[in-house]
């Protein structure tokens, strides 16, 4: 007759169907770490602050809960390095975010993470805790709005076991892989960072007029409409704004675009099965310049034709894409039409976000009105019509600069 530990490694290997490297063994968690939830004491928020109070920074032990450090108190339960995991609370169905951490030193934990402790000789700490958060936790796990990982589910994890000195030969070289994609990351951050640079450069730059007088951009005169020719009189006073090139105005926004300010129609006229035009009621619609839609509208109120710049006007203001094709537009947008140089505003208004945000006004939320749109005569200024094509042509061919 087998026994119970035999009857449970047969149902463990008509569970488990991948094959293993020579060596290794497929086995239980509760088979090779030791549990000490029944050291957890947990100590609720206002207890904690009591017991701090007055207490130098070096007096102070990490207080852990489900998913790292949670705050402070002035003793400990351990003093060793330990592996926890998330008993209530934890991300167990979300692959890229961690359920399993390791702590050294002194520490106190509450009771939302199980404390293991791997048997000395058979498993390493930090090859438990790499493995558990690649684990898939369903069928093992219970809850619905908080997932819940009892003790008894979490020993029946099933846990691939190689000999000690693989164990060691895995986790240096896991550490050693995550510690070039740290640095990965952090030069990613650095090059984002330039390249923010470099966009408001390139943007402040087009609007002195100095970016199509350099070797950078090249275009053609070419004729058509140009905002010359919109603008005949501008009624802006260059008393307080800053000098521009020869041959360029400032002016209001208003007496060179058409403004749309949106309107959301009935909710029974929306649809997901694309009944309509495409419906975009806010900045949350928006890509990196186009909008994606995600509802349509049968019966619309308030429409932005292909081209139009669609800007947000409410929580927050500032934001813009473009229109691709005839929309219905809510309240939370307006349509600024400007013809056939749409880019060059486009690239405008962009770096002037942060400037337009300040013009919102609200006590629940921020917004911006038609009025207040059509006179920012301190953010838009104008060139003829051949040195605004090329300004516009030089952003088109870098939109993936602009916008990463």
């Amino acid at each position: 007759m087998l026994s119970r530990k035999e009857n449970r490694n047969m149902d463990l290997h008509d569970e488990v169907s991948k094959t293993l490297p020579n060596g290794w063994v497929w086995t239980r968690l509760g088979e090779v770490v030791e549990i000490l939830d029944n050291k957890r004491i947990p100590v609720n928020t206002d207890e904690r602050e009591k017991r701090i109070s007055g207490k130098s920074p070096s007096e102070l032990i990490p207080y852990y809960g489900a998913t790292g450090q949670v705050g402070w108190i002035d003793d400990y339960i351990f003093d060793e390095e330990l592996v926890l995991l998330g008993e209530d609370g934890a991300p167990f169905f979300e692959p890229t975010k961690n359920k399993a951490y390791i702590i050294r030193g002194k520490s106190w934990v509450n009771n939302h993470a199980h404390v293991l402790r791997g048997i000395n000789g058979v498993i390493l700490n930090s090859f438990i805790c790499h493995y558990l958060n690649i684990f898939d936790y369903h069928g093992y796990v219970t809850g619905t709005t908080r997932l819940k990982l009892n003790q008894s589910s979490m020993q029946q994890i099933p846990i691939p076991l190689p000999p000690l000195n693989e164990q060691k030969r895995i986790v240096a070289k896991i550490e050693e892989l995550f510690t070039r994609l740290e640095a990965g990351v952090e030069a990613l951050k650095k090059v984002k960072a330039q390249i923010r640079r470099y966009r408001q450069a390139v943007l402040k730059y087009a609007f002195e007029g100095k970016l199509t007088n350099s070797s950078s951009c090249h275009s053609e005169q070419r004729s058509g409409e140009g905002i010359s020719e919109i603008v005949t009189q501008p009624s802006v006073a260059n008393n307080d704004l800053p000098e521009l090139p020869e041959g360029w105005r400032w002016v209001k926004l208003g007496e060179a675009a058409e403004i749309i300010m949106g309107q959301s129609p009935p909710s029974k006229t929306y649809n997901t099965v694309r009944i309509g035009l495409p419906f975009y009621q806010g900045k949350a619609e928006f890509g990196l310049i186009y909008p994606i839609p995600s509802k349509w509208c049968s019966k619309p109120k308030k429409i932005a034709e292909k081209n139009d710049i669609l800007l947000s006007i409410r929580a927050p203001v500032g934001p813009t894409n473009i229109c691709f094709e005839t929309s219905c537009i809510g309240r939370g947008l307006a349509a600024i039409r400007f013809g056939g140089l749409y880019k060059f505003l486009f690239y405008y208004l962009r770096n002037v976000e942060r400037e337009i945000s300040k013009i919102g006004t609200g006590s629940t939320f921020s917004a911006i009105s038609k009025s207040q749109i059509s006179n920012l005569k301190s953010q838009i200024y104008l060139s003829p019509s051949p040195s605004s094509r090329a300004a516009a042509d030089c952003f088109r061919d870098r939109e993936a600069i602009f916008c990463g």
